[in-house]
């Protein structure tokens, strides 16, 4: 049962690129990896998505099985 409405929230991430939104990341990966490719995979660029959000607290929900 909800008590209040909460209001302080962000606004969900769309369309957001974690890799480039690191710069520390990105310098490392470069300076560390240099033969390395940067990640462009669409797995890559979409890991901050609703969706993939929603898979991550899916995956903690439940267990492996075994």
């Amino acid at each position: 049962m909800a008590t209040h409405e909460v209001t302080n929230q962000p606004p969900p991430l769309t369309g957001y690129n974690v890799f480039a939104a690191d710069p520390a990341l990105v310098e490392s990966l470069h300076r560390e990896a240099p033969a390395v490719p940067p990640p462009t995979s669409n797995s890559r660029r979409t890991r901050g998505e609703a969706e993939r959000r929603s898979q991550g607290r899916a995956a903690k929900r439940e267990p492996p099985g075994c």
